[in-house]
C-alpha cells in the first residue's frame, strides 16, 4: 500500500508489481499506510480515517465514471457519487492528519493537527475517546501493550491508557518532538528537533 502526495492510495501486488487499485481523496496522504490483515488503515489532510479492502482492484473505467458522475451531481442532476471501490469504512476527525496511525485493543489511533489523539473504533471508524495535548500531532502513535504513546510539537511524550484515553504521564523535551519514539530492551528512544536522543525507562 503506498500512499502519495497526490491525492492517492495504491494497491499494489507485491509478486508482480501490478497495480490493482487506485484510490483518490480531495487531499494529500502524508502519513504511511498500516496494514492489518485484509485491511489498510490510512488517514489524510482531509481528517479522514479510511479502512480499504487489500483485496479490492480497481474496475475498468472507474475513475472516468466517477468523475463524470461527480460532474453531474455538481450540476444537480444526479444523486451524490457512489462510494469508491475497495472502501470498508470512513471515520471524519477534526484536523489534517499528517502522521501514521497505530492499532490495538479494537481501535486505529491517530493524532490531528490540533492536537488531538484519536482512538477509533477499528470496525467501524466511530469514535471511541480523545485525548488533547498542547500542539499539533506529526508522529505515529505507539502501542507498548495497554498504553499509546504519542509525541507532539509541543515537546512532550504523552503515554494514555489504551482503553480510556486518560493521560498515564508524560514527558518533556527542550525542543519539539516530530518522531515517533522506538520501543526496545524495555527502553523507550525519542529524539527531539535540537538533536537531543533521550532514553527512558
Amino acid at each position: 500500500a503506498v500512499a502519495t502526495s497526490n491525492r492517492r492510495i495504491y494497491l499494489v501486488d507485491a509478486r508482480t508489481g501490478n497495480m490493482r487499485l487506485d484510490y483518490m481523496i480531495s487531499r494529500s496522504f502524508q502519513g504511511s499506510p498500516l496494514i492489518d490483515g485484509d485491511l489498510v488503515y490510512i488517514g489524510g489532510e482531509d481528517g479522514v480515517v479510511r479502512a480499504l479492502s487489500l483485496n479490492a482492484r480497481t474496475p475498468f473505467m472507474e475513475k472516468e465514471l466517477l468523475v463524470f458522475w461527480t460532474q453531474l451531481y455538481i450540476w444537480d442532476v444526479a444523486p451524490p457519487p457512489r462510494p469508491q471501490v475497495g472502501v470498508v469504512w470512513s471515520g471524519k476527525i477534526k484536523g489534517s492528519i499528517y502522521s501514521g496511525l497505530a492499532k490495538g485493543d479494537g481501535k486505529i489511533f491517530t493524532g490531528a493537527e490540533g492536537g488531538t489523539l484519536y482512538a477509533l473504533d477499528d470496525s467501524s471508524g466511530s469514535k471511541v475517546w480523545e485525548f488533547k495535548t498542547e500542539r499539533s500531532i506529526f508522529s505515529a502513535p505507539v502501542v507498548v501493550g495497554d498504553t499509546v504513546l504519542v509525541t507532539s510539537l509541543d515537546g512532550r511524550l504523552y503515554a494514555v491508557d489504551i482503553k480510556t484515553g486518560e493521560k498515564r504521564w508524560d514527558f518533556t523535551t527542550k525542543d519539539r518532538i516530530t518522531s515517533s519514539p522506538i520501543i526496545a530492551n524495555n527502553t523507550i528512544f525519542l529524539t527531539s528537533q535540537d538533536g537531543t536522543l533521550y532514553a527512558l525507562r
